[in-house]
């Protein structure tokens, strides 16, 4: 067998080993023992449901008007509509009907792929098969990625990234044209994954690998830095067809009014860096219970622990080589760096880099850079293994001895240290994390010592090695994900459900679903999976006009709220039961007014809206005068003709000159033709849509309209159809 051919049954041989782990690890969500729980359940899965069934309608998904008055959908980049994975979920669309089953396999498909390409990356840094595999399965089953399973987005991000790292590298290696496109090619596609915290993570990685190769390699700095150009120009190019619209819609989102303490609220706190050893140090949240007693609420569970495995740690730390010196300080640099960053409020260098440097401000949470800390450590683990393997270091006795005191000391003084006051599963929790901690500790001192004194081969130090890895990787994170709430079930059809949709058909209306105390009669973000309209939901880029309405008029004038909100049927609370009331006198969707008033700030706007005296019947308040005098009073009517997400046409007949009201929440990127002619939409009501209308009969059309749209998504398949090509034909060329 040539060298070539044993390389290829090499990686093949590794493929199918982590295939079979990923396998073993997700076998409780594989055979539906579990299920993917929060975010997956309230967010993903409603998202790839509502863009799979359009796309499978022929509908491009720009808007989606049952959720929250209605909001940009494409424009909002955890829509990830045209990631190529979610596009192929519309090829198991069944009757409007997306299972699933289906998109619970895309996360884990997901970290099967970010094991391959470790280990492709870890074997292009020369280490052994044995070592590259180590490094695969710690970055594969790694606790952080595991926290983050149910937020799909990001799975899909960074399980590219050691692809995009592997590219870049060997195209600055051997300057080499293929590569390098090949990686701007990849950053670009990965772009539409549609978590943009994640991307921007991963390119400052390739910024701080760019200034390593300036450093080391400066009599090619001049190229380094034209090919380095050229991947990013290739990635921008592509994404911008995506992050245009979401940068614009980002504007009018309520996520442009954080503040720097909002952003950090969740800052790493140095009080968890414990838990690099001991997991679930502070409990944990797995399945649906919430047994977290450390710093901050429950969520920060998942956004601030950070485990790769005691085995892992330990050769992260003994993984310093004279041969790989300046590659290793490139590493630990950038470890260090990625901390201190991800400190938020505890440290400078976040408050330094968000005033000063712009991107920063679209990264809302400070630990997401914990991921940058868990590549890098992964790669120095496998290089601290693959010393080890080769029998580059020797550790004597005493220090493995010294380990296991040390560990046996602390485990001793955490255990004392267990609030007395938590719940008692919260401390078995706990309990069994910090033994579980004491004999790994122990495993791995016995194990390095009968290697290091040669009574076990490598090939059994290997297996025993990646065993433990695994054991301690599975034990920590493979239920957590698989709660006993089975999507089926949350998602089942009610018979309530059906009714709203009924009376929806033949008439346009909407459901309040959360009662003024805050109960939900329905899940979050119902109106995205059965198509009913809603004005609740689960998104963090509600639009901000809509959000201030419904915040500050709700508690002043509730009823006046559903009325201008066309809310026909509201939830509310009576003595700990939710029932359902019928609001009579709610606004049609579409209404002619023929009364205004020209408010300007939404804040007096609201303050009208409260009070007894405003019939919102009668008048509609406008931020500007209307292009026309209007009548009053004034008598005509109207009808909805076509409603789909991005048009909505109208018919309309009026003796006189009217304001035609539509209660769908204003956004500049829909436009308005009177019978073909463009005529200016006003923001009315503070966030719904106005036009005026002359007297007579007129066919009026509301059409979405994404600026640049055509010309964005012409540049990004150009690019990636050009990228395509010439990476197969520099390949062909080259052989």
């Amino acid at each position: 067998m040539n060298k070539k051919k044993f390389h290829q049954s090499e990686n093949i041989k590794a493929i199918v080993i982590l295939f079979l782990l990923n396998i073993i690890y997700f076998l409780p969500i594989i055979m539906k023992k579990g299920y993917l729980w929060e975010d997956f359940l309230y967010q993903n899965y409603p998202y790839r449901l509502f863009a799979a069934v359009n796309l499978r309608n022929g509908i491009f998904p720009f808007w989606n008007p049952y959720v929250f008055g209605g909001i940009p959908f494409f424009a909002d980049v955890q829509a990830s509509i045209l990631y190529p994975f979610n596009l192929l979920l519309s090829l198991f669309v069944r009757n409007n009907f997306l299972s699933y089953y289906v998109v619970q396999f895309l996360p884990i498909f997901h970290i099967f792929l970010a094991g391959v390409f470790m280990f492709l990356l870890l074997k292009n840094l020369k280490l052994k098969w044995e070592s590259s595999l180590i490094g695969a399965i710690i970055y594969m089953f790694n606790f952080r990625f595991i926290l983050h399973l149910t937020h799909l987005n990001r799975i899909l991000t960074f399980a590219w990234f050691p692809l995009i790292f592997l590219l870049y590298k060997k195209g600055l290696d051997n300057l080499d044209l293929k590569f390098i496109i090949g990686a701007g090619l990849t950053i670009g596609i990965v772009a539409f994954a549609g978590y943009p915290q994640a991307l921007i993570i991963e390119m400052l990685i390739l910024f701080y690998y760019f200034i390593y190769r300036l450093v080391i390699d400066r009599k090619q700095w001049k190229r380094i830095m034209l090919l380095s150009l050229l991947v990013m120009g290739i990635g921008i190019g592509i994404a911008a067809f995506q992050y245009l619209p979401t940068a614009h819609l980002i504007n009018s989102s309520i996520r442009a009014d954080y503040t720097y303490e909002q952003i950090v609220l969740d800052s790493y706190n140095p009080g968890r860096f414990l838990t690099f050893l001991v997991p679930n140090l502070f409990g944990t949240a797995a399945r649906g219970i919430i047994s977290y007693f450390g710093p901050g609420h429950s969520y920060f569970f998942w956004e601030q622990t950070t485990y790769i495995g005691i085995f892992a740690l330990f050769f992260a730390f003994l993984s310093y080589h004279r041969e790989r010196k300046s590659f290793w300080i490139f590493l630990l640099i950038s470890a260090l760096f990625s901390l201190s960053i991800s400190m938020g409020r505890y440290f400078f260098t976040h408050r330094i880099l968000y005033f000063s440097i712009p991107i920063f401000k679209m990264m809302r949470t400070p630990p997401i850079h914990m991921n940058s800390l868990v590549f890098l450590a992964t790669i120095m683990a496998a290089l601290g293994f693959d010393r080890f393997l080769l029998r580059e270091k020797q550790i004597k006795n005493k220090f493995l001895i010294g380990i296991v005191v040390f560990s046996i000391i602390l485990a001793l003084i955490l255990y004392q240290y267990i609030p007395s006051e938590i719940q008692k599963s919260a401390r078995v929790i706990v309990s069994n994390c910090i033994w579980r901690f004491l004999l790994l500790v122990v495993a791995f001192a016995v194990i390095v010592g009968l290697y290091t004194r040669k009574k076990t081969n490598r090939w059994q130090f290997a297996l025993l090695i990646g065993i433990g890895i695994f054991i301690d990787l599975f034990f920590t994170g493979a239920f957590y994900n698989a709660s006993r709430v089975s999507p089926h079930r949350f998602w089942a059809k009610s018979k309530f459900v059906s009714y709203i949709q009924a009376s929806q058909e033949s008439e346009l209306t909407r459901l309040a679903q959360r009662t003024p105390e805050g109960h939900l009669l329905l899940p979050r973000n119902v109106g995205s999976v059965f198509r009913i309209f809603a004005t609740d939901g689960y998104n963090p880029m509600q639009l901000k006009r809509y959000v201030h309405i419904r915040r500050d008029l709700r508690p002043l004038n509730l009823n006046n709220w559903y009325r201008i909100d066309n809310v026909r049927y509201a939830t509310y609370l009576d003595k700990n039961n939710l029932g359902v009331r019928e609001i009579k006198n709610c606004l049609p969707r579409a209404k002619l007014f023929f009364d205004f008033t020209i408010i300007k700030d939404a804040d007096e706007a609201i303050r009208i809206i409260a009070t007894e005296e405003f019939d919102p019947d009668k008048t509609v308040i406008l931020e500007e005068s209307p292009k026309i005098p209007i009548s009053y009073p004034g008598e005509g009517r109207l009808s909805i003709d076509k409603y789909t997400p991005n048009r909505i046409e109208i018919s309309v007949e009026s003796r006189d000159n009217a304001i035609l009201f539509l209660s769908e929440n204003y956004y500049d990127r829909w436009i308005a033709t009177i019978d073909g002619e463009r005529t200016e939409i006003t923001p009315c009501n503070v966030t719904f849509r106005a036009i005026s209308v002359p007297k007579g009969k007129h066919k009026i059309v509301f059409q979405y309209k994404e600026i640049l749209f055509y010309p964005l998504l012409g540049i990004s398949l150009s690019l990636i159809l050009i990228s395509f090509f010439l990476v197969i034909y520099l390949h062909r060329k080259q052989k």
